[in-house]
């Protein structure tokens, strides 16, 4: 029975008690019986509501505390992570501030550039601000062997240009941005080929490290009469994932020159063993021959001992044939030992 129901039988028992109290007639027992019943009844379900409330209240309470905890957990995440992104904003408006002069620009190529080359070569194998003849200081000097010969590496960064081509807001800018950035490589290709590329200094051709990724794909996609003129000139325009194959490639053409390099040695290395082994091919044949000798005279040193033993038996034997009276004749038995 739920409290509604219960609330509204015990208003009706008291109801009926109070219509018979109205007309002057005592309540009988019957009546008194189902108000105390139902009074105890509602007590009862009072007390089991109160506790369901409690343990939904509990329930309800543990639920707001599990929530607010999970809740502060990744407030703390959301704080961690919006720190972060703080930092790496800083890191970005720092390298904006890098990249925004030509001068930071540059050494920001340099020491991309140096990264990769201590990360592949020997530092033995490249030199850094390497003085031309000329005066002129290249970034890196690659001490390829002969052919090629050393090999010049500058760093270079259009990144002005390339902006101007992506900040362009109509075909008019872009063509006009487009042209400076033209203007710009080839000044930049040409510098290399003036500067870099020294008749019996240097190789024949020389590497322009571009250190993005996203210039020189501009380059591949879009400029090809560039990468045509920059071939001309025997200058070959690298980035950061093409340079890393490039070094590789270089690295495994030193090694090849240094094998190469060591091949009279390594020749007469190995005639030096091959005398080595014919010296104890020979001592072998000679040990060979000595055992063969010594197998022959213990042979024959067999033999000789055979024949001693028969002739002492012979002796034994002629010794034990004479009478006893008669004495030995020393003569008769050396006739019969010879």
């Amino acid at each position: 029975m739920t409290i509604n129901l219960m609330f509204l039988a015990l208003l009706a028992a008291i109801a009926a008690l109070a219509f018979a109290v109205l007309r002057g007639k005592k309540p009988d027992a019957e009546i008194s019986g189902k108000i105390s019943l139902l009074a105890e009844q509602q007590a009862t379900l009072q007390r089991v509501l109160s506790e369901q409330l409690q343990g939904q209240e509990r329930n309800i309470s543990k639920g707001l505390e599990d929530r607010l905890t999970d809740l502060k957990t990744r407030m703390a995440v959301f704080d961690a992570a919006q720190e972060k992104i703080s930092q790496l904003s800083a890191q970005v408006v720092s390298l904006q501030d890098v990249l925004a002069h030509n001068y930071t620009r540059g050494m920001f190529g340099e020491v991309q550039l140096q990264n990769l080359l201590e990360s592949v070569l020997p530092s033995s194998a490249f030199a850094i601000q390497h003085m031309m003849p000329s005066g002129a200081r290249v970034d890196f000097l690659l001490h390829m062997p002969y052919p090629p010969g050393p090999i010049g590496i500058d760093a270079k960064f259009p990144l002005d240009a390339y902006r101007s081509m992506k900040d362009a807001a109509n075909d008019d800018e872009l063509k006009i941005a487009r042209k400076s950035f033209t203007q710009s490589i080839k000044r930049k290709i040409d510098d290399i080929a003036q500067k870099y590329i020294v008749t019996g200094h240097t190789a024949d051709s020389a590497l322009m490290f571009i250190p993005s990724e996203s210039v020189f794909a501009e380059l591949h996609s879009n400029f090809e009469d560039l990468l045509e003129y920059s071939y001309s000139q025997r200058v070959w325009i690298v980035s950061p994932t093409t340079m890393m194959a490039t070094l590789n490639t270089l690295r495994a053409i030193m090694r090849d020159v240094k094998m190469r390099e060591q091949a009279n040695l390594i020749q007469a290395e190995v005639k030096l063993l091959f005398d080595d082994i014919a010296r104890l091919q020979d001592r072998m044949g000679k040990l060979q021959n000595y055992f063969g000798q010594s197998e022959e005279a213990l042979r024959q040193m067999g033999v000789s001992v055979d024949k001693i033993s028969r002739r002492g038996h012979k002796i034994v034997d002629v010794e034990t044939s004479l009478p006893e009276n008669q004495e030995s004749q020393p003569i008769a038995v050396l006739k019969v030992v010879e």
